[in-house]
């Protein structure tokens, strides 16, 4: 063996004798103490409220700052709420995690050794059991996870009322434990009191349990109060804004009735991208891109068709001032800035025009709302739409707080975690009534897809709901879906009319009229008519071919020129050899528009417990443990 090799060796057998000479003291640092005698006194109130007093004595086999004493917050699927906290003559700390309340008692400043005493007094409250056959109490007197022995164990709880001497039930040992041999109690009129024959090794713990008749405990005018307004808020608000939605509407959301008559070209100095906005509220991708063809069919532009995945633009001419701020960003990034002699693929834009079309998508929509000189749509329903669309969040709120009192009861944490599932279900409620906002622009060929999508969307939220109402239900407590059908119907009503909630200004309500009867013309124009002004405009077609983009209109619109038109247009390159049909350059532009869309638009991706007819050691609320620091 080689020299080297051996201190190698040496150094590990001396590392490892070294740490298992540290392993005692180790352990006897984080068990400094000994508990001497435990007692605990609980007065039970009628609400199934605890007042309780701790009296620890200690013996410290080193000094320490203090201990510390952890109290479970759950039981039963119920949540606990430990208040009063008090421990006589002591500094203290308390703080909480997912479990438990931990309360740690002395100062850091001072040290402690041989024995003290600890008075550790609070009121813990739980929410009413779930059974319907009988009440008990069930408590943890000493719990189950002390890391050391206790040498005497002394408690008594006087009851609120007469019981049942034979219900009572004293276990004590490891968890699980229903052994009575280590503990001397008595039953009286009032109450159970008793001691322990023999010291309690660490993870021992004791518990009593008693039986009590259905009603024995009675809820708090608080407790009754919070579980009335739980029950019945989300129905009285949802009720409440339903009325007061379908009342604002009917006087400041709803419009006049339009009257819709055939309109042969678009609404005066208004873009594609403008009127698909304006048609839907909504700034889709498509309305952006239908500008390529618009500004096509103008003459500033031409599109050629490399493949079935690239297309080229061709610069024919600068941008004037006849171009609205919007389409100078657009256009400038898209030759200017991307392009190259006036040429740009639309391979070379991925990855790299995503944020032109999002200022772009801004620009419009806020041009048409923000900082319009004509305004759509009147402030005031704008307004109120919003605040009802927001309102609809209570009533699924309330009912999901609903759910969740019932099982763990009422306090800020419950309050802030039905937050999640009460989201959950609304945003695809919200997302379901959005979508009918396209209602102008779906293709009977569409529709159906798209309402399926829809659906999808709103079972999801379905789905969180029922889960809820089945956790519900595994606690053991009596529900049903009435709760939550009553919970989404209101939210989604009220919903619908903020939704609605648009009122056009008379400026709006004139270009929606036109918008409408564009599309109107555009379905359902006959030949003669169009032939008359194809006659009078050759270029009539792909004048409103962008138009018809936007509207959802443009295999309707391309079927009609079937016949009428007989060449493609000077500004596309690519049309295959033949005769020319109007469907078959639609299907091509559809597919250009597409690829130039994924493109335009892409970007890279960036990195418990247990109740009812039986006990045992550990198994009732309380308890815990504790330890020195």
């Amino acid at each position: 063996m080689s020299r080297c090799s051996f201190r190698v060796e040496k150094w590990i057998l001396a590392f490892f004798i070294i740490s298992l000479a540290l392993i005692p003291l180790q352990s006897h640092g984080a068990e400094a103490f000994e508990i001497r005698d435990y007692d605990v006194k609980v007065s039970v109130g009628e609400d199934n409220a605890y007042e309780v007093v701790e009296m620890i004595k200690v013996e410290f086999s080193e000094p320490r700052h203090g201990i510390y004493r952890t109290i479970p917050l759950s039981y039963d699927g119920r949540r606990a709420n430990i208040k009063q906290i008090g421990v006589a003559g002591w500094d203290i700390k308390t703080s909480t995690d997912s479990q438990n309340l931990v309360i740690r008692i002395g100062s850091e400043d001072e040290y402690v050794s041989g024995n003290q005493t600890y008075a550790i007094s609070y009121r813990y409250e739980l929410p009413p059991d779930r059974s319907e056959e009988y009440d008990e109490f069930y408590f943890n007197l000493i719990g189950n996870e002390w890391p050391v022995s206790i040498d005497n164990v002394s408690f008594s709880v006087d009851m609120p009322k007469p019981f049942d001497s034979g219900d009572v039930s004293v276990y004590s040992g490891p968890y699980g434990s229903e052994s009575s041999e280590g503990v001397d109690f008595n039953v009286g009129s009032s109450g159970v009191s008793g001691k322990t024959l023999k010291m309690l090794l660490p993870g021992e713990s004791v518990t009593i349990r008693i039986e009590l008749e259905d009603g024995y405990f009675k809820e708090s005018f608080m407790s009754k109060l919070t579980d009335f307004f739980f029950d019945y808020a989300y129905v009285l608000l949802g009720v409440l804004l339903l009325a007061a939605g379908f009342l604002t509407w009917r006087k400041y959301g709803r419009d006049e009735k339009m009257f819709v008559a055939p309109e042969f070209y678009p609404p005066d100095e208004m873009t594609p991208a403008e009127v698909g906005y304006i048609i839907d509220s909504t700034m889709d991708n498509k309305d952006v891109t239908a500008l390529l063809i618009y500004w096509a069919a103008k003459g500033y532009m031409a599109i050629e068709e490399i493949d079935k995945h690239n297309v080229r633009f061709h610069k024919l001419k600068d941008a004037d001032d006849s171009f609205k701020q919007f389409e100078k960003i657009m256009f400038a990034s898209l030759f200017d800035e991307h392009g190259k002699d006036g040429k740009v693929e639309t391979e070379d834009l991925k990855y790299q025009f995503a944020d032109t079309i999002s200022a772009v998508k801004s620009e419009i929509a806020d041009g048409l709302t923000k900082h319009a000189e004509k305004p759509l749509y009147t402030k005031k329903s704008k307004n109120l739409g919003r605040l009802f669309k927001a309102l609809a969040f209570l009533p699924l709120y309330l009912m999901v707080a609903r759910y969740l009192n019932s099982v763990f009861g009422m306090n800020p944490t419950i309050l802030l975690s039905s937050l999640v599932p009460a989201f959950a279900i609304f945003i695809p409620v919200a997302l379901f009534i959005e979508g009918f906002k396209k209602r102008y622009v779906i293709s009977k060929g569409s529709i159906v897809l798209r309402f399926l999508f829809l659906l999808v969307i709103f079972a999801l939220g379905l789905i969180v709901g029922f889960a809820l109402y089945t956790i519900v239900k595994a606690y053991g407590v009596n529900s049903t879906m009435i709760p939550f059908i009553l919970g989404v119907a209101a939210s989604t009503g009220i919903y619908v009319l903020g939704a609605a909630m648009r009122q056009k200004t008379e400026y709006g309500k004139k270009v929606m009229e036109k918008i409408l009867g564009l599309k109107q013309f555009i379905e359902t124009a006959e030949k003669p008519k169009l032939e008359m002004l194809f006659d009078e405009n050759p270029a009539y077609f792909y004048d409103v071919l962008s138009y018809a983009v936007v509207l959802g209109s443009t295999k309707k619109w391309a079927k009609k020129f079937d016949g009428i038109l007989t060449e493609p247009p000077s500004w596309y390159y690519g049309y295959p050899g033949g005769s020319f049909r109007t469907m078959v350059f639609i299907g091509a532009m559809n597919r250009n528009l597409n690829t130039a869309s994924a493109n335009m638009i892409s970007t890279k991706s960036s990195g418990g417990g247990f109740s009812g007819g039986g006990g045992f050691s550990g198994g009732g609320a309380g308890g815990g443990g504790g330890g020195s620091w």
